[in-house]
């Protein structure tokens, strides 16, 4: 019988050892991940925090042994040496193009729940990015400033080009401030804009569908055939003369907002950018196809 006992507690150990040891974590002072350019990246975690899975996207969620307070701080510490970005409200590894939003210990019986949430982009690169030529246009070779109530519009698709800002026609397609016009393609734009998964939205009509769909931005969506018609939606909003991109929720707050619904406007100051990759066949996939036409309207309350 002692034999037997002793057997299955060996069993146990041996088990228990296993599960910790191929852990993501557990023996290891990281979490990886991979950032948006397709690199390893290690955020940092305390020892023997044992990994339990990501609740949702980006949210990582950890048990651990110890004093809460300890942890805590060991945890605040870590996060308070990185680069304070978006008004402090996130840190960015700058280094690893990662980003940090939350590292929060709560309290447990015995183990104690850790909650990661972070980013796989470094948004300190977009906050710098993010510059007046946002809000400028190339007409007819002259710089043009956009402001409030301003609103562009160009299309090359149509039998008659068009290019009119407001009220007033020019003879040439506009270029926006990061380059982009007429004939250029998906990757270009998304490039010069650096637009990233969760902060863009997709308008897109498909054949026989009564009215167009509208869903987040993820990098390499629309590889199906069948799309009649794709616009590419990205929204900004100033603070302290900067230009920060707004989520795929507040994008989608704000059209409703535009379309005279009861949605707040999420901002006081926001530029809008449509970007439209029209078909002339529907078994053509987005993927190859130009930049037919775009829109770009300024609307402030200040």
């Amino acid at each position: 019988m002692k034999k037997i006992v002793l057997f299955v507690c060996i069993g146990v150990v041996v088990l228990l050892g296993v599960l910790l040891f191929s852990n993501k974590t557990f023996i290891h002072n990281y979490y990886a991940v991979e950032n948006e350019k397709g690199i390893q990246a290690k955020i940092t975690t305390l020892p023997f925090s044992y990994f339990t899975g990501e609740n949702k996207k980006h949210t990582a969620v950890f048990y651990r042994l110890g004093n809460k307070n300890d942890m805590q701080n060991r945890l605040n510490h870590y996060v308070e040496g990185l680069t304070s970005c978006y008004d402090d409200g996130a840190f960015c590894d700058t280094k690893q193009d990662i980003t940090i939003y939350s590292y929060q210990v709560s309290s447990g019986f015995l183990l104690h729940k850790i909650t990661l949430v972070y980013d796989t982009i470094d948004l300190k690169d977009q906050e710098n990015a993010n510059g007046i030529e946002k809000q400028t246009l190339v007409l007819d070779g002259e710089t043009v400033k956009l402001q409030p109530g301003d609103v562009y519009t160009a299309s090359g698709w149509h039998k008659k080009t068009i290019s009119m800002l407001n009220d007033k026609a020019y003879d040439k397609i506009g270029v926006t401030g990061r380059g982009i016009t007429i004939g250029a393609t998906l990757e270009e734009v998304v490039g010069a804009y650096q637009i990233k998964d969760g902060y863009a939205l997709w308008k897109v009509s498909r054949d026989g569908a009564a009215a167009p769909t509208i869903f987040a931005y993820e990098k390499g969506q629309l590889s199906e055939a069948g799309l009649i018609r794709g616009t590419l939606i990205v929204a900004y909003y100033r603070m302290e003369g900067q230009w920060y991109p707004l989520t795929v929720g507040e994008t989608k707050q704000y059209l409703s907002f535009q379309a005279g619904k009861t949605a707040e406007k999420p901002y006081s100051t926001i530029l809008l950018f449509q970007f439209e990759f029209p078909f002339n066949g529907s078994s053509d996939l987005i993927m190859d196809k130009t930049l037919g036409g775009y829109s770009v309207n300024l609307e402030s309350d200040e």
